[in-house]
């Protein structure tokens, strides 16, 4: 009976690293182009939009770009007025993905870029111009080939966290 245990153990664990080394094909591949459309989940403005695009310069390297609008109603000073703040934010960034598990794409890196407010001179002295430099950390999954979500941790002028879904172009 231990014989027979003993090789049951024996063609399960084989079979198992048979099936674990068979590579996978990544799903982050050079020249694919990722659009991500989201919103803050931890936000500092009442509404922020967000939109990043990355292009994968390599298997696990790619170099994109971020736009970010914040809006909230505020009141200025003591005139009791209540006016919209707008903020924008562009940014330049480059992660590496890991890109293992299937239809997953885990990745980390750094964005840099700038904050800026259009609006009166109210608003631009409480809310100030300022240079964004943040780490980034997140993840995409796909439904289909072209279609997925994503979560991503990093501070892009406006949010903490984002989420929505993910397009591969």
């Amino acid at each position: 009976m231990k014989k027979i245990n003993l090789l049951i153990v024996c063609f399960l664990l084989g079979s198992l690293s048979i099936s674990f080394g068979q590579r996978y094909t990544s799903p982050f591949k050079k020249g694919q182009v990722d659009l991500n459309i989201g919103v803050g989940l931890i936000p500092i403005l009442d509404f922020n939009p967000s939109l990043t695009l990355d292009l994968a310069v390599s298997d696990n390297f790619s170099i994109g770009g971020m736009a970010a609008y914040g809006g909230t109603s505020t009141y200025i000073n003591q005139k009791e007025q209540e006016q919209l703040v707008k903020d924008y934010s562009l940014a330049l960034r480059m992660a590496m993905h890991y890109t293992e598990l299937k239809n997953w794409d885990y990745y980390g890196g750094v964005m840099g870029g700038y904050k800026f407010n259009v609006g009166d001179l109210e608003q631009k002295k409480q809310h100030e111009n300022m240079f964004l430099w943040t780490c980034i950390l997140g993840t995409r999954f796909h439904f289909t080939e072209h279609l997925g979500i994503f979560g991503e941790f990093s501070y892009n002028g406006h949010s903490f966290i984002s989420a929505g879904i993910n397009f591969r172009l």
